[in-house]
């Protein structure tokens, strides 16, 4: 009776003290201090948030390699239209010198030819028109591409403010947990009875 009495106070009494995360389901140990384990629990933070962010550049590299590749893309038909256009800037110049100029202050062509002249030299122009707008519509995709890229880091940013805020709130989250005693945890070897 008196060994069943002793385990029921005991059970009853006694209990240790621990902190517990329950965000990260992370107990203290017997004797460790609070101190050590807010920086267990920062540590496993750190590679919760490690994972986190794994998971969101293999995500968002994808996409970047992607843009990239068609933002490069686009600026060689940026280069390719820039150059198009500076020949028929300098063929339209050197038209306009040898053909109708030419004819008309040398007046060594007929009328027909120098028609005939203009009408080579405006198709060029609308050439150089076309060539210019298709530049202009190369340009304007390298910058969206460029946007789009932008666009990506400020997401890259977001997400990863948004990590750390996410897991410094988990590792954090501690708080004090009392344990108690079973009784089935409790043996009783030996009784002895001492009077003084």
């Amino acid at each position: 009776k008196v060994a069943s009495q002793l385990k029921t106070n005991l059970a009853t009494d006694k209990t240790l003290q621990i902190q517990r995360n329950p965000e990260l389901k992370l107990y203290s140990r017997p004797g460790e201090s609070v101190e050590d384990f807010a920086k267990r629990c920062d540590a496993a933070a750190d590679e919760g948030a490690d994972e986190a962010g794994a998971k969101i550049r293999a995500r968002l590299e994808k996409k970047r390699d992607s843009v990239e590749a068609a933002l490069a893309k686009a600026e060689d038909r940026v280069a390719e239209l820039e150059i198009q256009t500076q020949g028929r800037k300098q063929q339209q110049l050197v038209d306009i010198g040898t053909s109708i100029l030419g004819g008309l202050l040398g007046g060594r062509s007929k009328t027909r030819g120098l028609a005939s002249a203009a009408r080579r030299m405006s198709s060029g122009g609308r050439q150089k028109a076309s060539t210019e707008a298709r530049l202009e519509t190369a340009q304007n995709r390298a910058a969206e591409k460029i946007d789009e890229l932008e666009e990506l880091e400020l997401d890259l940013q977001e997400a990863v403010i948004e990590i750390d805020d996410e897991w410094t709130a988990k590792a954090e989250a501690i708080e004090s947990f009392e344990v108690p005693l079973e009784k089935t945890d409790i043996t009783v070897d030996d009784l002895m009875l001492v009077w003084l």
